[in-house]
């Protein structure tokens, strides 16, 4: 009988000469990569040693990881990135974002000497806080990888959740309330704990490692010693980090990209320093303020070759220009590469013979690895972050399956709601992609696709559909231009065109308006320690929300097994950060006894023909009404208030367009 996994292969299927050849050929290779960077930033090491916290737990698990991948013990060796429009490479083309710059340094070390499949996957979106979407790491970065990279830059650790959502108050004590050049420090850590969590839960228990810019003297005037004080587990002090007992377990480090690995080079720029930017009026030069020296973004330590070794622009704006994703890719190749040669040098030491007993042991280590329990929560709210949620998940790019499309039931007017989950489909099996991800189309037009739509859809209306206000580009924008012609190819708006075009990243949701009739979706909630927790979410829209898109708080109905969920009943509540919204669905409320069960889940978009009186107010700096509460960040604001002579707003008698009003549902998480 066939293998159906590397890790199931026979002692005898493995060639241990061919595998032993292979390391020494890959000792001198890694080494001669390694060098050969190194050699082109001036032999400077400090510059590409970015780890923060070294001869970690972190080296230790990894190396092993490593090892297991070159003795054949599993088929892969997969990183995933999780992360924002720096990871996706906006400003630039999607090609020379850092993961990608990754991929191409490790690939031919991995693939052509040892013989191992290699994937980088650049699973980042643009414009996206970092949460709820990391209750969502398994369709987003993949059950199979092998290290987690997060980078969410201009986003602290538990952006999106409200304060008592990620975190008890009472366990605010497990850390103190000033960290300095923290802010927030107790819903960091909350929020920290939560992204570590769901990343160790993944199937195979990958390494989590943690970027930071840290360019400017804002971001890393105080260059992450909270990060070392919290992960470190060897401590000289007698307190230890309060994530120590993830960080000595599992392999957790942090990244420091233009912080400290830069102070070298800061310290010996020569003076005056000039700006990256050009002064408009004249064309010239422009010197950096005495007070911006620190920004190597803004003021970088040369004008020609701003990582002081390679000519580019290391920073476009707030994001890293093509030489600063080269730095940063560079950076993470190194450090790897280091870890690699560690791996071949311990499986040459134990010699030809030695190969198969230590692979049986590494099998054997990585299954309790993998399995072991996680410790209890620290700081972030059991609800939480305590269990692995399911997720269905719309945006691209993704790793695998669900999708919000793959709990869509294919029945949604007839029968029992029991009737009915027995006919949907599932769409559950991990790894498993049953609708389009980054890896095999971005386009939503599957056959798998077009047979949901065509038998959930009631009143012809719940379709996969792009979020509004991205800005994106395609084939019939960029010949339309003229992008192709030499004389157009270079203007601005063809240079943005052709850069959208190779991005992954698209904020993709299930849309319906109120003529579309029910969203039915089937709910699983799994195990006797469940929740009963549901999570119905929005994408972003960019810097503000559409007044056609429907409010959580006054335009859906919920309904779970057809019982309505609603805020008297106190099955639903509004999550709301800014103006993304989520509705949460609490079904213990309707069913105290629905751990273990399955449930049908009903959405139907039913506008409030009316904005209510309490989402206006006035603002005194503005001296106009402003969108408030549930409405908060909403355009319209002019349509909708109307300013009084005691400088008080008050809603105009303006009847909406309800059949303009639609929903965007993005991601279902259960609990």
């Amino acid at each position: 009988e066939q293998a159906t996994n590397f890790s199931d292969l026979p002692s005898s299927a493995i060639d241990v000469v061919t595998i032993f050849q292979r390391l020494r050929t890959a000792k001198t290779e890694i080494s001669k990569h390694r060098l050969s960077l190194l050699k082109s930033y001036g032999n400077d090491e400090k510059i590409l040693s970015t780890a923060g916290i070294s001869n970690s737990r972190d080296s230790t698990v990894l190396v092993d990881k490593m090892k297991l991948a070159m003795l054949q013990g599993k088929e892969n060796f997969v990183i995933s990135v999780a992360g924002s429009s720096v990871s996706a490479g906006h400003d630039n083309l999607g090609s020379d974002a850092w993961p990608v710059v990754l991929g191409d340094t490790l690939r031919p070390l991995w693939t052509s000497v040892l013989g191992v499949n290699f994937t980088v996957r650049n699973q980042a979106v643009g414009g996206r806080n970092p949460n709820p979407h990391t209750l969502c790491l398994g369709p987003m970065l993949g059950e199979d990888a092998d290290i987690v990279i997060r980078e969410w830059q201009y986003w602290a650790f538990h952006e999106g959740f409200e304060p008592n959502t990620v975190l008890l108050p009472e366990r605010s004590d497990h850390i103190q309330d000033q960290v300095s050049g923290v802010r927030d420090p107790v819903l960091q850590a909350a929020g920290l704990e939560v992204f570590i969590r769901m990343a160790l839960m993944l199937k195979n228990r990958p390494a989590v490692h943690l970027l930071f810019l840290q360019h400017s003297e804002r971001l890393h005037s105080k260059p992450l010693k909270y990060l070392s004080d919290w992960l470190n587990p060897e401590k000289k002090s007698k307190q230890p980090g309060i994530f120590s007992p993830y960080a000595s377990t599992s392999a957790v480090n942090y990244f420091d990209a233009f912080g400290t690995t830069f102070d070298h080079l800061r310290e010996k720029a020569k003076r005056p320093r000039w700006s990256k930017d050009l002064d408009e009026n004249t064309g010239k030069k422009v010197a950096c303020p005495d007070d911006g020296y620190d920004d190597v973004g803004a003021c970088p330590v040369d004008f020609e070759k701003q990582d002081g070794y390679h000519k580019g622009l290391l920073f476009v704006n707030w994001h890293p220009g093509k030489l600063g994703h080269q730095v940063m890719g560079h950076q993470f190749a190194y450090y790897y590469m280091g870890l690699m040669l560690n791996a071949v040098e311990s499986l040459l030491a134990v010699g030809k013979d030695g190969l198969l007993q230590a692979r049986k042991a590494l099998l054997t280590q990585s299954g309790r690895q993998n399995n072991a329990p996680l410790p209890s929560p620290i700081v972030c709210n059991p609800d939480i972050c305590e269990n692995k949620p399911s997720c269905a998940y719309s945006y691209l790019p993704k790793a695998h399956g669900p999708d919000v499309g793959d709990w869509i039931l294919n029945k949604t007017t007839e029968g029992t709601a029991a009737e009915e989950m027995e006919e949907g489909e599932d769409g559950e099996e991990e790894g498993k992609a049953t609708t389009p991800t980054a890896s095999s189309s971005s386009s939503p037009s599957s056959s798998r696709f077009l047979d949901v739509w065509s038998n959930a859809n009631i009143g012809g209306g719940w379709v996969n559909s792009v979020a509004p206000h991205q800005e994106l580009c395609n084939a019939k924008s960029f010949f339309d231009s003229k992008c192709y012609a030499p004389r157009r190819k270079g203007t601005e708006d063809c240079v943005r065109c052709m850069q959208h075009l190779s991005h992954l990243d698209q904020k993709r949701a299930f849309r319906g308006w109120r003529g579309s009739g029910e969203l039915s979706v089937k709910l699983a909630f799994k195990g006797s320690s469940s929740k009963c927790s549901v999570w119905v979410c929005e994408p972003p829209y960019e810097w503000s929300k559409p007044d056609t898109v429907a409010n959580f708080a006054t335009d859906l109905k919920f309904a779970v097994n057809d019982k309505p969920c609603t805020q008297s009943n106190k099955c639903y509540r509004v999550e709301q950060v800014g103006y993304k919204q989520c509705g949460v669905l609490d079904v213990r409320s309707l069913d105290n006894k629905c751990a273990g069960k399955t449930a049908r889940l009903s959405i139907k978009v039913a506008p409030a023909p009316q904005v209510p009186a309490s989402a206006c107010r006035y603002d005194d700096g503005e001296r106009r009404c402003r969108f408030d509460g549930a409405f908060q960040g909403t355009e319209g604001e002019e349509k909708y208030c109307k300013v009084a002579a005691n400088k008080k707003c008050f809603p105009q008698k303006r009847i909406r367009n309800l059949d303009e009003i639609s929903a965007f549902i993005s991601e279902i998480i259960v609990m």
